[in-house]
């Protein structure tokens, strides 16, 4: 039996980044809502569909989201759904999460995670199925969904190595991400130079990600090796989203 896993660390889409650089000044980002669609296989074997959209105003707050569901096959061995969803905001000195939302419905039924973020006190309550909990945080702490888009902020600054504290489930887990080299890949939208991307869990390789530089580093393919097999997570459409028609323009620094 298929089981569906979102890439349970490392489930999202990403934000459409439009760069223009020049010197040493600051990097202007035009930052734009899109959506995103992602086949889920696992040794080959497509199973499941990831849809994603970005929501952002001009104001710097965001909407990260997530759905995924079983192909009508599979739907038949396990009916699987998870929602997930960020929300935060983007700026000039960072990205800060505030809140996370996790479900997962699966044979009817229904398990819920939700994560708030205190910055003032450094802070962030859990609570899963109704049973609340709290822990300290260091500040530039992320959630599952919005590490992805501070990778992706490092890549756009230059960064070859890049570690982010993450709340998930009542831990804080450190996730370190290297870039490893420059590789082309033949994807469903054409064949793709890529920057390959290693995330490593207390010194323990776990995922690669290809993020696509054309693209403006969206990631096209997240590839982790698992004891029932290799799961694979591939970019099979993309679109900029006509939620809003004006660009949110941040500047950020490059090292």
């Amino acid at each position: 039996m298929m089981k569906i896993s979102t890439l349970k660390y490392w489930l999202s889409a990403s934000l459409f980044l439009l760069v223009a650089q020049t010197g040493a000044e600051p990097t202007e980002v035009e930052i734009r809502p899109f959506q995103a669609s992602y086949q889920l296989s696992r040794n080959g074997l497509p199973f499941g569909h990831t849809e994603v959209t970005f929501q952002l105003d001009q104001q710097g707050q965001y909407r990260y989201s997530a759905e995924t569901r079983p192909n009508a096959l599979t739907a038949l061995l396990h009916d699987q759904t998870i929602i997930e969803s960020s929300q935060g905001e983007l700026s000039p000195e960072g990205l800060t999460p505030n809140r996370y939302d996790y479900r997962k419905e699966k044979s009817g039924q229904t398990h819920t995670t939700q994560i708030n973020f205190d910055w003032p006190h450094k802070r962030v309550t859990t609570n899963t199925n109704g049973t609340p909990w709290s822990m300290p945080v260091p500040l530039a702490t992320q959630d599952k969904l919005s590490q992805q888009l501070a990778i992706q902020v490092a890549l756009l600054q230059g960064k070859d190595s890049v570690s982010f504290d993450v709340a998930d489930g009542g831990h804080l887990k450190r996730y370190h991400y290297k870039r490893e080299r420059l590789e082309k890949l033949v994807t469903p939208l054409g064949n793709i130079t890529t920057v390959r991307v290693k995330r490593s869990k207390q010194s323990t390789h776990d995922y690669t990600i290809w993020f696509a530089p054309s693209l403006n580093y969206l990631p096209v393919r997240f590839e982790r090796k698992q004891p029932n097999g290799r799961f694979v997570m591939r970019l099979v459409s993309t679109q900029q989203s006509a939620i809003s028609t004006t660009p949110l323009r941040i500047n950020l620094g490059v090292n």
